[in-house]
């Protein structure tokens, strides 16, 4: 990687933390969209162009795009929710996002894999016009349920209901962590299927 390379890396991590902290504890807009306007010299700089209402399962082989993704939605104001085994996050504690940590460990909040009804109250609960839904950790779910089908059945419900309202699901996963009857599932509910190749 050459400096110049690294500097501009490191400039708009910073611009895009400096962003973070603005949605999170200043009231001007006219500051935010500066930093956004900086971050963004190009006027659309989008990871991928997501359309409202539709759905996305992204296969990469670990979450990073997916993320990114999510990051990019929360920074920019829209209604997220994200659900995640990622404990430490930058855009968890933004007012926009609704953040569903999935673990055994159930202190703050979290989730436990094993019980989809609250995660499934708390996603349908906190949908609103237009929210983005992003979620990373559907093998992890399976691997912790004794019946498959009812993760699918929940992912089925949650994306009809984001659908409703008009948003958008994203699924970030593993293509080789799931069998061939869940990724025919997937395939069939999310139609726009996006797939990344992490380079050597």
């Amino acid at each position: 990687m050459s400096p110049d390379r690294s500097y501009k890396e490191g400039y708009r991590d910073g611009l895009n933390y400096a962003l973070i902290l603005a949605r999170k504890y200043c009231d001007k807009d006219d500051f935010i969209n500066q930093i956004k306007k900086e971050l963004n010299p190009e006027q659309n700089d989008n990871l991928l162009k997501l359309d409202y209402g539709k759905s996305y399962l992204i296969y990469e082989r670990s979450n990073e795009i997916g993320m990114k993704i999510a990051s990019k939605v929360a920074v920019e104001g829209n209604p997220l929710i994200i659900i995640t085994r990622e404990i430490q996050n930058n855009i968890k504690d933004l007012k926009n996002v609704k953040y569903a940590l999935i673990s055994f460990d159930e202190i703050n909040g979290a989730f436990n894999p094993g019980e989809l009804s609250r995660l499934q109250e708390f996603v349908l609960n906190n949908i609103k016009e237009k929210s983005v839904m992003y979620m990373d950790c559907v093998d992890y779910f399976i691997s912790m349920n004794s019946n498959q089908s009812n993760v699918l059945k929940f992912i089925s419900l949650i994306k009809d209901r984001i659908l409703k309202t008009k948003g958008i699901i994203l699924i970030s996963l593993n293509r080789d962590s799931l069998d061939k009857t869940a990724i025919s599932f997937l395939e069939k509910e999310i139609k726009n299927i996006i797939n990344f190749k992490k380079e050597d």
